[in-house]
């Protein structure tokens, strides 16, 4: 007879598991939902009315007790969750001030580039958008328009002299020492360097020749005087083709044509879409050495 009620038992227990199993989750939720709502009482009087709940005395203590250190787990959990998300440290945004006195590594827009990058004895690594580099490519950039506005205005005013390109390792030393001396020379100091050793038929002095025969002319001597840092300013970062020549004595508008004298701007749109963080950089870095007390920038 005992084996009978088991066995009974047993059954009961399985029907009961499969119709468990038949419920949605969402029904099962509501249903943990709404015995989280039941107050003590409630548990207490559904504990003592359950007919289905053993009839010792203990047992239906020992039940209810576990019952409650189950629920109060839970509890201690929700808590300890909420507090390890208000510990957790949230990302900080910030802003890049351009006119900060320095350019410096963290301030650049960086990615992940494919391909060997080199790295500095610091482990960072050494690219296109390393300072040094950035700067030597504005400052060979702006060198080489130099030497080719003032022979656009040679051409148009019909002088038979032409400037010839300064030497490459001129153009691109970006050392503190020299970055800070150029920027209190005039265009006549830079023009007269010597010129790029391509030129194997030439005087190396050739430059300083030729300026040496124009140079008292209004015109010229009156642009020749132009502070390095001002006319990067006020010409070339301004990128305007545009050019009246009244202030250096003559009222007369130039043109100057893009495929002979390209300014920041052609040296900016030479770039693609890809390389928007390149782009950037170039505009702080001119922010941080040539606009030291401007926020302006032209992007």
């Amino acid at each position: 007879m005992s084996d009978i009620s088991t066995e009974y038992s047993n059954s009961q227990l399985i029907k009961s598991s499969d119709l468990t199993s038949q419920f949605s989750e969402d029904e099962n939720e509501d249903i943990r939902s709404q015995n989280d709502n039941l107050s003590d009482e409630d548990l207490l009087n559904i504990f003592s009315t359950n007919e289905n709940s053993p009839k010792n005395e203990e047992e239906k203590v020992d039940e209810i007790k576990l019952y409650f250190n189950s629920k109060i787990q839970k509890e201690e959990k929700k808590i300890d969750n909420q507090k390890q998300i208000e510990s957790t440290p949230k990302k900080s945004i910030f802003k890049i001030n351009v006119s900060s006195p320095s350019l410096n590594e963290s301030t650049l827009l960086t990615k992940k580039r494919r391909g060997r990058q080199t790295s500095n004895k610091n482990g960072k690594a050494h690219d296109k958008n390393s300072t040094d580099n950035l700067l030597r490519k504005i400052q060979v950039h702006y060198m080489t328009f130099i030497i080719c506005f003032i022979n656009e205005i040679l051409n148009q005013l019909n002088y038979q002299q032409t400037f010839l390109k300064l030497d490459y390792e001129y153009k691109k030393n970006v050392s503190k020492k020299f970055s800070d001396l150029l920027k209190n020379k005039n265009l006549s100091d830079i023009i007269c360097n010597k010129i790029s050793n391509k030129y194997k038929k030439e005087d190396i002095n050739k430059n300083k020749i030729i300026y040496e025969q124009i140079k008292d002319d209004l015109i010229f001597k009156n642009l020749f005087k132009e502070n390095y840092l001002e006319f990067f300013k006020n010409i070339y970062y301004k990128s305007v083709n545009k050019i009246n020549l009244i202030k250096y004595g003559l009222n007369k508008e130039i043109i100057l044509p893009k495929n002979k004298v390209k300014m920041f701007k052609d040296l900016i749109e030479e770039k693609t879409e890809e390389d928007e963080d390149y782009i950037k950089n170039l505009h702080l870095c001119v922010a941080q050495n040539y606009l030291p007390k401007n926020t302006f920038l032209m992007y």
